[in-house]
């Protein structure tokens, strides 16, 4: 009898392409759009005659908007592949939407396509396959088994696929011009809400990406041809510098006690009398595909173009032009560019594989044999170390047990099922660890200091949500995005010497530090200042040290 039904529900089904086209399209409103229907309830929460009524029109505008994408998109030999395609990808969309309340624009699918094999792992769980399963899968394999008819002459098909899509559109501004009005409010105050809609959302950032990639062929864009560093004075004794750029990974400012956070997550940097601490920065974007190469341009966040920064020269270029050495060691997915015209080094290459903990290299490692570079400069240094500091989901991976200070923490990342306090207690965890590599950066500097004027700048790259609003993780449009994303640490150690040499007053700068506001703009220009280097691209504006200024020691 089973078998029977089953054989009965497998059989192949005669349909014609209007159908499935129409089919589709309601498919599509209803089941692969749980995420905006979930939002726009939520914003909407109808209680009026006018509220029910534009809910029911949006739908009517879904269904209607989605048959003229599928009529200009879905012919007789690219159907069923091209709705496969679709089905799958809408399917992932709304899992991560719904799950980690994560928007697919460009950013995002750049995040997709960079996601390196490991952090895809840690994302695959029993809820996301049995998601795809259902909502994917299944209806794929309907597709395929599908038998889709083509009745009439190709001047017919013609002419009924032209009635099919103007139709459509006309039944688009039918229901959507007579309440104008709401429309325009309703997207106007949540101008993030499209971004959740299957599948213009990823074919938007998938056509924004395609042309940022294919932008690559451009040729590189000089920067800072003029840079040279600044001359020794006649009557000046120099030292050599040796500065250590630490990039965090989805570190956030509120976990750091430093910046106010009640529990007691920076023990270490908190014995540091030379630390300068900035309360309040603000990063260039919410993403590492942003972030990092955008805080390594010369252009502020507002002006910020991936497509531009990926073919023109960036900090690392400049400070190398001038005649300092650079060393960049990788722990995290990509320097994405930024490093590609400079020595650069993976944490993989000299790290044995008993020393890998639970599938990722541990920060500390990135610190491991770096003395005996440092012993072979005769020049002034900057070395950058991109960590993988509190990336998650799997946040309980980025430490060692033996370190969890906060007990009952989540391990799992299934992140959405752990409850409130035991996330916040794993991510603590990581913020720990992240204060243990400061730490050790500072102390191995400390040797230098006979030798070396150094210093350690450290700046994350954005921060993370940990379900506060109902969101997680990170990728939020910066528009929109909670302050848990965009607010990101930022400290300064330097030894005795070095902010004096630059003629920079070091109490100032601690007072600028607690009271003014930064972002991820000023690091180009700081670094220029810090490792003394002269070039037009230079605006004192966006200088940390700017106004601090103290005559030579």
């Amino acid at each position: 009898m089973m078998t029977k039904w089953l054989r009965r529900a497998w059989r192949q089904w005669t349909v014609s392409q209007s159908t499935v086209i129409v089919g589709s399209a309601v498919l599509f409103a209803v089941a692969q759009n749980l995420a905006f229907w979930a939002q726009a309830w939520a914003l909407l929460t109808p209680n009026s005659g006018r509220e029910w009524l534009f809910l029911a029109s949006m739908a009517v505008f879904l269904v209607a908007a989605l048959t003229f994408i599928f009529g200009c998109v879905l012919w007789r030999f690219s159907t069923k592949l091209v709705l496969t395609v679709f089905l799958l990808a809408s399917a992932g969309t709304n899992y991560f939407a719904l799950s980690y309340g994560i928007y697919m624009d460009k950013s995002m699918v750049a995040n997709v396509f960079e996601t390196t094999g490991y952090e895809a792992l840690t994302l695959f769980t029993p809820k996301f396959a049995l998601w795809m399963t259902l909502f994917g899968v299944l209806p794929s394999l309907l597709v395929w088994r599908l038998r889709i008819v083509h009745p009439g002459k190709l001047w017919q098909r013609g002419l009924k696929r032209l009635a099919l899509i103007l139709g459509s559109a006309l039944l688009v501004l039918a229901v959507s011009l007579p309440i104008y009005q709401d429309y325009a409010s309703f997207i106007r105050n949540n101008k993030q809400i499209v971004k959740l809609l299957t599948p213009s959302s990823y074919i938007n950032g998938v056509i924004g990406q395609t042309k940022q990639i294919m932008a690559k062929s451009r040729p590189l864009v000089r920067i800072g041809e003029d840079a040279r560093r600044i001359p020794v004075a006649v009557d000046e004794v120099r030292k050599k510098s040796l500065l250590i750029l630490v990039v965090g990974e989805t570190s956030r400012a509120q976990s750091f006690s430093l910046n106010g956070y009640e529990r007691e997550t920076n023990p270490r940097l908190q014995q540091q009398p030379d630390l300068i601490n900035f309360r309040d920065v603000s990063s260039c974007g919410t993403a590492t595909a942003v972030s990092l190469p955008c805080m390594f341009s010369n252009m502020p966040r507002r002006e910020y173009a991936g497509s531009t920064a990926e073919h023109q020269e960036n900090l690392v270029d400049v400070l190398q032009r001038a005649g300092i050495n650079l060393f960049w060691r990788e722990n995290d997915s990509g320097c994405k560019g930024v490093c590609a015209r400079i020595p650069t080094q993976e944490v993989s290459s000299y790290v044995k594989r008993a020393s890998i903990g639970e599938g990722l290299f541990d920060d500390e490692l990135m610190l491991q044999d770096l003395e005996a570079y440092i012993d072979q400069q005769t020049d002034d240094t900057v070395i950058v170390l991109n960590t993988n500091g509190s990336h998650g989901p799997a946040y309980y991976q980025r430490y060692k047990e033996t370190m969890a200070q906060f007990k009952e923490s989540c391990r799992t990342n299934q992140i959405q099922d752990c409850s409130r306090q035991s996330l916040v207690n794993v991510y603590d965890n990581t913020i720990l660890h992240v204060d243990l590599v400061l730490d050790q950066t500072i102390a191995l500097l400390k040797k230098y200091q006979t030798e070396f004027d150094t210093a350690m700048l450290y700046l994350s790259d954005h921060g993370e949500s940990l379900g506060e609003s109902g969101m997680y993780l990170h990728g939020t449009p910066y528009a929109i995005a909670p302050k848990e994303q965009t607010q990101v640490p930022m400290m300064l150690w330097t030894s005795p010497g070095f902010l004096p040499s630059r003629q920079i007053n070091a109490e100032c700068v601690r007072e600028k530090a607690q009271n003014d506001t930064f972002s991820q703009d000023y690091l180009f220009h700081s670094m220029l200042r810090l490792m003394r280097v002269e070039t037009t691209q230079y605006n004192a504006k966006l200088d940390l040290f700017n106004g601090c200024d103290q005559g030579p020691v």
